[in-house]
């Protein structure tokens, strides 16, 4: 199932708000990573065969703002992969960072980047291309677009909804939610009635990265299906909006099926960005860093750096041997973060 990927892919692993703060001594700690560590892993990420690594060593460093990541900025748009480039803008946009620009960059980087030449134009031919509805929508393009503000988007996402594949009809419809098209919520409604577990799953996770709060009522209405297991997934996503108490998330991380475990975590994280959590859920959330579901512990990870900082994700660098991979390339860029006085963002 294609879904949009909002919060986890545009990385709302932020700093944390004044408010997440967890009291000094109530649960384990890390020791500091050293800026060495830090930057040995996250430049061995940049050079990774799986452009997935790149593109989490990339993000992560910039995202950073540690002066180090400097060396990026020559080479990161003329990598072979759109997905790295496209990783890497997100995290530059807004900052004081300038990526040089190739005859191989990518258009979507570079529009993102506000670096595009004739972007206006390019811009309308992708509405239009999102109107025919001919080609699957690329996450990363509609997540642009509803970006924009373009008056003619809503009425595009229609368009394209009414002709739609079956598979990408999903999509179409939360962006649509999205920008408040005419017509928008009773299509995503009629297209959930009938619908089986695993679409109403997908449609509660993008409903909530798009339209964050604004989702409540979707979810309130799908919390209520008995006997669901998009029911579960709807009253941990009331978790994330403090709609629901955080033991219930807290429960969620020992069920026996890895989907729920890691939307539990992350659902738990989220509400603990806005308000402190109790100790027995970043506890929980440590112990979870021992999953066996490599999903979950990566969900576990972002949860804590989320929730309660980088500091309470007891993982020293070395366990990764010098090998890295997304989790450590989280870890690494928020250790850097930390190490050079914190981000505003």
């Amino acid at each position: 199932m294609l879904r949009l990927q909002w919060w986890w892919l545009v990385g709302a692993l932020g700093c944390r708000t004044p408010g997440a703060i967890v009291p000094a001594g109530a649960v384990e700690t890390a020791d500091s990573w050293s800026t060495e560590a830090a930057v040995a892993l996250l430049r061995a990420g940049t050079e990774h065969p799986d452009p997935s690594i790149r593109a989490a060593a990339v993000a992560n460093w910039i995202g950073s703002d540690h002066e180090s990541s400097r060396e990026l900025t020559a080479w990161v748009l003329a990598d072979p992969s759109s997905y790295v480039q496209r990783r890497a803008a997100r995290a530059a946009a807004g900052r004081p960072l300038t990526l040089t620009v190739h005859p191989s960059s990518d258009d979507l980087a570079l529009a993102v980047l506000g670096a595009l030449p004739n972007e206006t134009e390019w811009t309308r031919a992708a509405i239009a291309s999102v109107s025919d509805g001919v080609d699957p929508p690329d996450p990363f393009m509609l997540e642009y677009l509803v970006t924009t503000g373009d008056a003619s988007l809503g009425s595009a996402l229609m368009d394209g909804l009414a002709i739609a594949d079956e598979l990408v009809e999903l999509p179409l419809a939360v962006a649509a939610v999205t920008v408040n098209a005419d017509g928008a919520a009773s299509s995503l409604a009629s297209l959930l009635a009938d619908a089986d577990e695993a679409t109403r799953i997908a449609a509660i996770e993008g409903l909530l990265d798009a339209i964050g709060s604004a989702a409540r009522p979707w979810l309130e209405r799908a919390a209520k299906r008995p006997g669901s297991d998009a029911a579960l997934h709807a009253r941990l996503g009331l978790v994330a909006l403090g709609a629901r108490p955080v033991a219930t998330g807290i429960e969620a991380l020992g069920s026996p099926d890895r989907d729920t475990r890691a939307w539990a975590a992350r659902c738990v994280g989220m509400a603990g960005a806005e308000r402190p959590l109790p100790r027995e859920a970043i506890a929980s959330l440590q112990r979870s860093l021992r999953d066996e579901a490599p999903r979950v512990q990566a969900a576990a990870v972002q949860a804590l750096v989320v929730s309660a900082g980088v500091e309470y994700v007891p993982i020293a660098s070395g366990r990764f041997g010098g090998e890295p991979n997304a989790v450590s390339a989280v870890l690494a860029g928020k250790w850097l973060e930390l190490q050079s006085g914190g981000s505003d963002r």
